[in-house]
């Protein structure tokens, strides 16, 4: 009986060793291993709270701002125009004059292109199409062959040039045509915007072989002339800031 009872007793400490060396080893492994679970910013890259809600929110606000600021300005610009030009709450002339003026003032077309000219190399035109180019081989370059038979100091405005047969009429120099058709005085008229906000008018001509916001260069056939019991001259005139130019000293001046 003793026997049988010691032997149990050991069969238990080997159990219980067994249990006890299982158990460290479980343990030590587990200790050991090292699981990595791939985050967010591994899955998905750098996250950022909202942000196309808050730019989209940002962009709507700048853009309420800008129309708002726009809006009051124009109100405010038309406002002043019509307190200006239709009452007499504003006394003073000096504001209804510059607004007419600005009212009436031309588009410098002709600077714009040439600012545009300057920076990309070649003319910004609506209709960027030239005609033939003319050399007159002359010491004072008008746009019509013939005779002055009106000069600048008879009528203040221009000068009136006569030619001998039909003639082609060429610009003066490079512009933009700003004016096609009849005019009261001068029939059929071309007028050409030039980048130094100069214009420069042709009149009594018989055709016209441009249209408006036409880019035109130096030299170019704008129209023809034919000479006439009624029509004897073509009307050429130079104006600049609102005052008409002596075309003969503003080529000579020109040709120095």
């Amino acid at each position: 009986m003793m026997m049988r009872k010691n032997i149990r007793r050991v069969r238990r400490d080997i159990q219980r060793r067994r249990r006890l060396k299982n158990k460290h080893t479980i343990g030590k492994n587990v200790d050991q291993i090292e699981v990595s679970f791939p985050n967010e910013q591994d899955k998905h890259g750098e996250v950022q709270l909202y942000p196309k809600y808050v730019n989209q929110q940002h962009r709507f606000r700048l853009l309420t701002f800008s129309t708002t600021i726009k809006v009051f300005l124009s109100v405010a610009i038309f406002l002043f125009a019509f307190l200006t030009l239709q009452t007499t709450v504003i006394q003073s002339p000096l504001p209804k004059h510059w607004l007419q003026t600005q009212l009436t003032k031309e588009f410098p077309f002709a600077t714009v292109n040439a600012w545009y000219f300057e920076k990309f190399g070649r003319p910004l035109a609506f209709n960027p199409e030239q005609g033939s180019l003319i050399d007159y081989d002359q010491t004072i370059e008008l746009p019509v062959v013939g005779q002055i038979s009106e000069s600048f100091f008879e009528n203040g405005q221009g000068i009136k040039i006569s030619p001998q047969t039909q003639s082609l009429v060429t610009a003066w120099k490079d512009g933009i045509v700003i004016f096609t058709g009849n005019n009261r005085q001068t029939k059929k008229t071309i007028t050409i915007q030039h980048a130094d906000q100069s214009e420069t008018t042709y009149g009594y001509l018989s055709s016209l072989d441009v249209h408006p916001y036409q880019y035109v260069a130096a030299g170019q056939v704008i129209g023809k002339f034919q000479p006439t019991e009624q029509s004897e001259s073509v009307y050429f005139s130079i104006e600049k800031d609102n005052v008409y130019l002596d075309p003969i000293q503003v080529i000579q001046v020109d040709d120095r």
